[in-house]
């Protein structure tokens, strides 16, 4: 219980650190990559209002990010003019050396030919972004700006982000890791005591239950039977079986895995549906099985037996008179496993909570006055068998039928 609980514990703190990890590394990455865009596209528009050349009397305010004289002439940057019918005028290179005036005119050309009139390019490990634009004259220009220091700060934010970032996260883990065992043990110890008081209250009553069943048994011999008397046997029958299923209950958890081995389910399917036959013509209600021969699945065979006895008495008791249960087993995969689909006419089901249904003591009827026999702790068994079998359960409502689907 403890392993579990404590592997439970860091597997959700690490996820929690995890999710908060990338969604802030990732705010952060937009945040940087849109103002380095932007900051480049503010120069792309301070160049096309200059006719494609930086001005020596630049004027700083109109920028939004905060820049200096000297850093606009370390921008590297070239312009191509093209005539309006599409010809090749000239090129401004001269603050670049490592684009040739031919190199410039054979890109422009490309551009213009794609109709493009903004992007992004790379051009021998150097990244440019681009605008196409009019002069003045009524010609077009093509203007380019290197990028590449702008995305490569990015790039870098980006890499020793997600090297600090996943630092922190394994040292998260391993504090984790160190932590949980002493975390999670008063969580564990309190479900370790509440087991052990069910089992123990558990047997304890069954002392005086059985004597007052006696005694009820006595008075009857004595005076013949009567209501009171078959009311008090009634009670006590009952309040047997009840305190029989909450130490079965508390016992489901103790199973371990080494109780498990191959086992073929559909002997057991079949008997346990062979036995409900009667007991559902006596209800008036069709019980319709549909189960394949030769279904391997690990499994406890008394706990197997145990589920499958669950799901059919509750479909039986919860199905409409007149109505169809349907009980299939078949292969999960076609090597092991076992899916067992058990589904019943059910019209009073539309509006239910059945995410509740697994719930110890939980009952549809919120006064307990139901006419359907039970303590509502069945579903709750069946769940703790199937998690024992390391399977799952879901259950579902469908055109006035409720379906439980079983997988192991």
């Amino acid at each position: 219980m403890l392993k579990k609980l404590r592997w439970k514990f860091i597997g959700i703190s690490t996820s929690a650190v995890l999710v908060i990890l990338v969604a802030v590394l990732s705010l952060s990455t937009i945040a940087i990559f849109s103002r380095a865009a932007s900051r480049v596209n503010e120069i792309l528009d301070y160049l096309s209002k200059n006719e494609g050349y930086m001005p020596k009397d630049i004027d700083v305010e109109d920028f939004r990010t905060h820049y200096t004289i000297e850093m606009f002439f370390s921008i590297r940057y070239f312009t191509v003019f093209i005539s309006s019918d599409g010809e090749y005028i000239s090129a401004n290179t001269e603050s670049i050396t490592q684009i040739s005036e031919d190199e410039a005119k054979a890109l422009a050309e490309d551009i213009i030919s794609k109709g493009t009139t903004r992007g992004h390019m790379t051009i021998e490990e150097s990244h440019y972004m681009y605008r196409v634009d009019d002069t003045k004259s009524g010609d077009g220009m093509v203007v380019f700006v290197d990028a590449t220091e702008e995305l490569e700060t990015c790039e870098n934010f980006l890499k020793y982000s997600l090297i600090f970032g996943g630092g922190c996260l394994i040292g998260f883990f391993i504090i984790v890791t160190a932590m949980s065992g002493k975390a999670i043990r008063p969580i564990a110890r309190n479900i370790e005591s509440q087991k052990q008081f069910i089992t123990n209250a558990s047997h304890e009553l069954k002392t005086p239950v059985a004597i007052i069943s006696a005694n009820a048994e006595v008075l009857e011999m004595m005076h013949g039977e009567s209501e009171p008397t078959d009311n008090i046997l009634s009670q006590t029958k009952r309040l047997t079986g009840l305190i029989d299923d909450l130490i079965a209950l508390a016992r489901l958890g103790e199973k371990k895995k080494k109780d498990l081995s191959e086992i073929d389910a559909s002997p057991i399917a079949m008997k346990v549906c062979e036995s409900f036959k009667a007991l559902a013509e006596s209800r008036n209600i069709k019980l319709r099985g549909t189960i394949e021969n030769d279904i391997p699945v690990v499994a406890d065979e008394k706990g197997l037996e145990e589920l499958f006895n669950i799901f059919l008495d509750n479909a039986l008791k919860y199905c409409d008179e007149g109505g169809t249960v349907s009980f299939e087993a078949k292969r999960r995969t076609r090597t092991k496993g076992l899916r067992t689909i058990i589904s019943n006419d059910y019209k009073e089901g539309k509006d239910i909570n059945y995410d509740r249904f697994f719930e110890r003591f939980y009952r549809n009827d919120i006064s307990h006055n139901s006419q359907k026999e039970g303590y509502g702790i069945g579903l709750s068994m069946a769940q703790s068998i199937v998690e024992a079998h390391k399977g799952k359960i879901r259950v579902n409502y469908k055109e006035g039928r409720i379906s439980f689907v079983i997988n192991i």
